[in-house]
């Protein structure tokens, strides 16, 4: 999914095991970095940083919070995963890709999605300004830069 200047991977904390000390070699596959092919060609990765990055959603049990993500940044070629950061870029996907998930609810007028990353427990809100109960990515305002549509989200 495209979020900001970035695109990544979005994955629902419940696909994942519940050891989490398995993820980095999980993830590290997925993007195809395991085997230390620098082009990630048997993976999802871009071969770049801004490509190279995944976010783990799930419902929040905390007040106040929608959903909690975690942030990963897959290494280029290499078995390694960096948990300790954010990337606003990637925050900017967690609010679309809840809603599109069913892992919030949606409801005409504006929808809040009340995010907060798991790494620094700081929260966001994300606003979808329009009149739906889910996203529409084809329809106006139009995304900068890729030439294409997408739903309208501030942050």
């Amino acid at each position: 999914m495209r979020a900001g200047t970035s695109k990544g991977l979005f994955l629902h904390r419940n696909d994942l095991p519940q050891d989490e000390s398995t993820w980095e070699t999980i993830l590290a596959s997925i993007m195809g970095s395991k085997n230390g092919d620098p082009k990630q060609l048997d993976g999802l990765g871009g071969a770049t940083s801004t490509t190279s990055k995944v976010a783990i959603v799930a419902p929040s049990a905390r007040p106040g919070v929608d959903v909690e993500y975690t942030f990963a940044q897959v290494a280029i070629g290499q078995l390694k995963v960096d948990f300790s950061g954010n990337c606003g870029n990637m925050a900017s996907g967690v609010g679309p890709f809840a809603v599109d998930e069913g892992l919030v609810q949606v409801e005409p007028g504006q929808t809040q999605v009340r995010a907060s990353t798991r790494s620094s427990f700081r929260a966001q809100v994300t606003h979808d300004s329009g009149r739906r109960s889910h996203l529409q990515h084809q329809h106006k305002p139009s995304a900068r830069r890729n030439g294409g549509a997408a739903a309208r989200w501030q942050i």
